[in-house]
């Protein structure tokens, strides 16, 4: 059995299409500009392949150098949201950064027409876990940002607002209270 449809319907189903189409292409461009910032690890279907680390003294490039890269996964459950998960380690923390884009945010209204490049935000989630206990996060941090803006500073300045809004709490004095 055939279903018609209206052009109007029509048009709007495509229109949906094509903007997945366009949201997909600009999480592919976040996942490229990811995989710079850890171009010392190439990733090839989720698999870490190791490779020479590249430093560049006091920039964007020394944050990242005693960083260990663990995953960089798309999602591909979600058919109104597009996003893409980086989760990496240093020597006391993991830290998980998803970056995602809402399809329902960008949908043009019935007057308008479709622009890609109106997609120039996404939001990020940024969450921070004990090496030793994954089991809840120790400090979340959620903003929208532009694309063009994730670099090395971007990670910079989320670590330190997460630090402003979750202090670390690894100090090595006990609290005791003494009684006579």
């Amino acid at each position: 059995m055939f279903t018609i449809k209206r052009f109007g319907d029509y048009s709007i189903f495509e229109s949906k299409i094509d903007v997945g189409m366009y949201v997909t292409r600009k999480i592919d461009q976040i996942e490229i500009k990811l995989k710079k910032l850890f171009n010392s690890d190439r990733i090839d279907g989720g698999q870490i392949i190791k490779g020479q680390k590249k430093t560049q003294e006091n920039g964007p490039l020394d944050f990242f150098k005693n960083l260990n890269f663990e995953s960089l996964e798309k999602s591909k459950f979600s058919k109104l949201q597009k996003s893409i998960k980086l989760i990496y380690s240093d020597d006391e923390y993991r830290y998980d950064v998803t970056f995602s884009i809402n399809l329902k945010d960008i949908m043009p209204t019935d007057e308008q027409e479709f622009d890609q490049d109106t997609i120039t935000d996404c939001k990020v989630e940024f969450k921070r876990y004990d090496l030793d206990e994954n089991s809840s996060p120790l400090g979340s941090l959620d903003k929208t940002i532009k694309i063009e803006d994730i670099d090395g500073e971007l990670f910079q300045q989320l670590l330190l607002e997460l630090d402003e809004q979750f202090p670390s709490t690894d100090d090595d004095t006990e609290f005791s209270i003494e009684t006579e």
